[in-house]
């Protein structure tokens, strides 16, 4: 594994805003080609060898060891040939529950129309219709399936806090 154009906290205009750290990690020589190519990112909580998995968390970040191994999730598709541009925020979705962004403004690449709001809106929704729970197991159980039709063929256990969520 080797860890190409490392930059840590960088944000230019292009950026969404929901990078921790950007780099660039990749094996030198992978195993398999099934996802030669392809990038991906990580949210800020698994261990990445050198990197401080902070679970959006900058006091954890600045009082904690950087780990001394990678996840096996992001070294098996390593190994098939995906290269890693960094770790996001994981601040909203998977550790805090009150639905704050001590990271500044994000914006989706993917629906911008979204915008930095979303968590805003699921939370007012929560309080409006009183559907706590089963809102939440419903947005992770969407997150799981939807991850679960992305990866396909891959077998990894992406959303550990998902499982139990049927």
């Amino acid at each position: 594994m080797a860890l190409v154009n490392a930059t840590t906290g960088m944000k230019t205009p292009s950026d969404s805003g929901g990078f921790m750290e950007k780099f660039t990690l990749k094996f030198s020589a992978p195993s398999g080609d099934l996802l030669k190519s392809l990038t991906f990112a990580v949210k800020d909580m698994f261990d990445i060898e050198g990197h401080v998995a902070s679970f959006g968390n900058p006091t954890w970040r600045r009082n904690h060891m950087a780990a001394i191994s990678t996840a096996p999730t992001i070294v098996s598709l390593l190994g098939q040939g995906a290269i890693c541009l960094g770790t996001t925020i994981t601040d909203e979705m998977a550790a805090r529950y009150e639905f704050k962004n001590n990271h500044g403004a994000w914006i989706s690449t993917v629906k911008p129309e979204f915008g930095p709001g979303i968590a805003e809106l699921i939370a007012e929704i929560q309080k409006t219709t009183g559907e706590h729970v089963p809102l939440c197991y419903s947005i992770f159980k969407e997150f799981r399936d939807a991850l679960t039709n992305l990866l396909g063929v891959i077998s990894l256990s992406l959303t550990p806090k998902c499982i139990h969520f049927n």
